[in-house]
């Protein structure tokens, strides 16, 4: 027997409620019912045969490898899993047992209860919903806790839940589930969190137990830092040593897009990039990614910060990362884009508004078919010591492909950002990174 039957299972063993009073599982005639001891039957599928629960919540009944019957939900969503219940009923539930459809009843209905509740008033299809519905929390059918998290299209981005006997501690007198930026040597973040009487933080889902007398949580809309532009713009070295202090400064390791644009001051820069002039503001990258936080971004939004290299752009954008696959903010100069997000590495040279040499996964030495120029990063490469793969670059003919080297040379480790400043002819700095910017931070489309 089993608690559930998941999505994409067959039921091959009946399914039972958490009392074992009721069951899903096959009659005399091979047909599928929920039916209780005595056989009292409260459902049935339309015809004998194997029951799947398939993703989309459609339950289908196959006979010798035929579809015999079907029902759907009125509204397909991503089902998790079907659960019986102690009175007789049979719930469609998404992730996290939190159950949509009925198959006695029909749809679970969802009463948003608003922004905050007791967590007794939660479960049965009531949620608490924060106020630009990105996040929302519910109680389970079996008593956890669950936090749900959507992007700005709905899409599910992340969930989480409290086992049971940790859920029920959240059962207090004169205390209220709701959302609170907390902001404190502990992190910095959204959290859903448990408030006393006097609207004071007492438990957050990420931290257990807080101490209602450390105010935590308790300034809703904290103020942000002011930040001042250096005037003049710090000036920046074209060649010489290279440093990769200014990388640590801005913690890239190896998820960045990172873009230097020459003869371009940074407002040019991010307005070529999408940005409307009044959307622009200066910061430091940390308060950036604090106003990221608290406004609940994800990495469908834009948040970019332009620092000033003497007369050039130093572009670092913490997600959309868009100026990869934009040629256009070289228009009337040179701009150099070193992307790598998930795996996916990318190294973008273009001038005059058109990408001019574009290399993918770190192959340097073997250009993308269709560059314009050859020989764009060679000299960059031999300054850096990668001689062979200099003299590759060199050989490439454009919208030819060579096969006359050994693959081997594919294989060297290339710093991305190195090069890319390299080819831009600037050295950042730490101190050119660490001091206030220019930011752009949108919604996403």
């Amino acid at each position: 027997m089993s608690a559930r039957l998941n999505c994409h299972d067959h039921l091959d063993a009946p399914v039972c409620s958490p009392s074992g009073s009721w069951s899903l599982g096959y009659d005399a005639g091979g047909r599928a019912v929920v039916a209780d001891a005595s056989g009292t039957t409260v459902w049935q599928a339309g015809a004998p045969g194997r029951l799947e629960l398939e993703l989309c919540g459609d339950l289908v009944v196959r006979q010798d490898g035929e579809e015999r019957w079907r029902q759907g939900l009125p509204t397909p969503q991503q089902i998790d899993s079907l659960q019986v219940t102690d009175d007789g009923d049979v719930l469609v539930c998404v992730g996290g047992d939190v159950p949509v459809h009925s198959l006695l009843h029909g749809p679970v209905e969802t009463v948003v209860l608003g922004d905050r509740a007791p967590f007794a008033e939660l479960g049965g299809g009531r949620v608490i919903r924060w106020t630009d519905g990105r996040r929302s929390a519910t109680v389970s059918l079996l008593g956890e806790l669950r936090e749900e998290k959507v992007d700005h299209r709905g899409m599910p981005i992340g969930s989480c839940s409290l086992i049971v006997s940790e859920s029920r501690r959240l059962d207090r007198p004169d205390t209220w589930l709701t959302w609170r930026f907390l902001d404190d040597s502990e992190g910095c973040g959204w959290e859903l969190v448990l408030v006393d009487a006097d609207d004071r933080v007492v438990w957050a889902l990420g931290r257990g137990d807080v101490d209602p007398a450390a105010g935590v949580g308790g300034e809703q809309d904290p103020a942000e830092g002011t930040a001042v532009l250096p005037d003049p713009p710090l000036p920046v070295a074209e060649s010489g040593a290279y440093d990769s202090a200014w990388e640590e400064a801005l913690e890239l390791d190896d998820w960045y897009c990172v873009t230097v644009v020459r003869d371009a001051a940074p407002d040019q820069v991010l307005t070529a990039l999408g940005a409307e002039p009044a959307e622009i503001t200066t910061a430091t990258e940390e308060q950036m990614q604090r106003r990221c936080s608290y406004e609940d971004r994800t990495g469908h939004d834009t948040a970019a910060i332009a620092f000033a290299l003497g007369p050039h752009t130093l572009l670092v954008e913490s997600s959309a990362w868009e100026a990869w696959r934009s040629p256009e903010l070289s228009e009337g100069t040179l701009a150099v884009t070193a992307y790598s997000v998930m795996g996916d590495e990318r190294f973008l040279v273009s001038r005059n508004g058109e990408a001019v040499a574009e290399y993918t996964d770190g192959a340097f030495g073997s250009p993308g078919y269709g560059d314009t120029e050859a020989g764009v990063i060679a000299p960059a490469l031999r300054e850096m010591g990668h001689e062979e793969l200099a003299e590759r670059n060199l050989a490439h003919q454009p919208h030819q492909i060579s096969d006359e080297w050994d693959d081997d040379g594919d294989d060297e480790d290339v710093d991305g950002l190195e090069l890319m400043c390299r080819v831009a002819r600037v050295r950042p700095t730490r101190e050119h990174v660490t001091g206030a910017g220019r930011v752009w931070i949108a919604a996403a489309e």
